[in-house]
């Protein structure tokens, strides 16, 4: 996260100034190698190689994420597979590490995969709607600044939805306010994502993931452990909040 602000510039992390905006860029990138040390030292005192080596995978993983999305920007009419491997390859992947890693530490390493997959599709819908809270949301939902994705030249999945089904001069009109981000910019866009099909087309997404993720828990014996992971869920879905609102029963209740 400290190496993913200098990247993105950004100012704010959980509502406190990033390293970023404090120390500066050599301080940053310092403290993100120092970290990352550190962490590869834990790893090694746990003492398993099946640990490090998910890890190691993970990482690389991310790394290419990472220079797919920053060689990307700017686009406005990216694949939407494309996007969905980048979400895999940024945050995906990483969920699926943690859950992956913890179980290999466990006495029941037969639940790897059950872990991985249950970490990987809680990574996507998390990025799915961080995604969509950074244009549509707002700085105390968020922890930090709206609009960074925009303010960088990203496009992520609302504003692809909306380019997707837009005529060639509309798109042509969202290219250009994209391509000029200010404060009004924001609220023009976001105003033409909310009148569109992507808030809907998010949030049937977002909930099939959800329902994924859920899925690799209904084997599991009853423990406040389950609970916790249904509860982190819950969670999600709280915040989420029409990023996450079933789309069908919104349609019904507004007709």
């Amino acid at each position: 996260l400290v190496h993913d602000d200098i990247i993105d510039s950004a100012e704010l992390r959980h509502n406190k100034p990033s390293i970023q905006a404090r120390w500066g860029t050599p301080v940053s990138v310092a403290m993100g190698v120092y970290l990352y040390s550190f962490s590869l030292q834990l790893i090694a005192e746990a003492g398993s190689l099946d640990v490090l080596r998910c890890i190691s995978h993970t990482v690389k993983g991310m790394c290419e994420g990472e220079l797919f999305q920053v060689f990307e920007r700017g686009q406005t009419q990216l694949a939407i597979r494309k996007y969905l491997m980048v979400l895999k390859k940024k945050t995906g992947i990483l969920f699926a590490a943690a859950c992956e890693s913890g179980v290999y530490l466990s006495d029941n390493t037969a639940r790897v995969s059950q872990a991985r997959s249950f970490g990987l599709n809680l990574g996507m819908v998390y990025q799915l709607l961080d995604d969509y809270l950074d244009i549509m949301g707002d700085e105390e939902t968020l922890g930090k600044g709206a609009g960074q994705d925009v303010d960088m030249g990203e496009a992520t999945l609302p504003l692809l939805y909306l380019c997707e089904e837009s005529s060639p001069e509309a798109l042509a009109e969202i290219q250009a306010t994209f391509a000029s981000p200010s404060p009004e910019s924001l609220a023009w866009l976001q105003d033409k994502i909310r009148s569109s099909q992507a808030p809907v087309k998010m949030q049937r997404l977002g909930r099939h993931f959800l329902s994924k993720t859920r899925a690799m828990c209904s084997d599991l014996p009853e423990s406040d452990y389950k609970a916790s992971l249904l509860g982190i869920l819950a969670y999600m879905e709280v915040r989420g909040g029409e990023a996450l609102a079933d789309p069908d029963r919104v349609v019904l209740a507004s007709r």
